[in-house]
């Protein structure tokens, strides 16, 4: 998620320029620990509600520098690490209005997965592959039906070698 990143770059900077700020005035230090602490306190609220960044804020209200245990970057991580899967719509999002035209709900046809795995289909091509069927029914001057766009959806699924656990995008 985009709070991720943000977190992660604020952490990043703000910890390079804690580097760069040990020979200089400790005003500069402060100044890159706090920016390093916003980024830990963005990236925990992210995880969870309390954590590393609620004790990076109490030292920082204190005056004092909190630098993270391994343990604590760890545990972080790994609560990051076990969210829920990535979801796969078997009906691409891109095409969402075409379907709900056609009496589809996207939402409701969705695969859990890796996010690497997830990828892959897409930069195999799932979508260029919907789009393609999708311009095809120009062509032969009559609407598709669900029934039809759903055969057509468990063929991209064999054809792309994907599954997994079937469940509603919103749960």
């Amino acid at each position: 998620p985009p709070i991720m990143k943000l977190a992660g770059r604020l952490a990043t900077a703000g910890l390079r320029m804690a580097i760069k700020g040990m020979g200089k005035l400790a005003g500069m230090a402060s100044k890159a620990w706090n920016a390093a602490g916003r980024g830990l306190r963005a990236l925990d609220n992210a995880i969870s509600p309390r954590g590393v960044g609620v004790r990076a804020l109490r030292a920082s209200r204190a005056g004092a520098v909190f630098i993270p245990s391994w343990k604590d970057i760890k545990a972080g991580f790994q609560r990051l690490i076990l969210r829920r899967p990535d979801r796969h719509h078997l009906f691409p999002q891109k095409f969402r209005a075409w379907f709900e035209a056609r009496g589809i709900d996207i939402d409701r046809y969705t695969f859990e997965m890796s996010k690497a795995d997830h990828e892959v289909i897409h930069l195999m091509g799932y979508n260029k592959a919907w789009r393609k069927y999708i311009d095809r029914e120009a062509f032969i001057a009559q609407r598709r039906t669900p029934r039809q766009i759903m055969r057509k959806g468990v063929e991209l699924m064999r054809e792309f070698k994907f599954g997994g656990r079937h469940v509603p995008y919103h749960d």
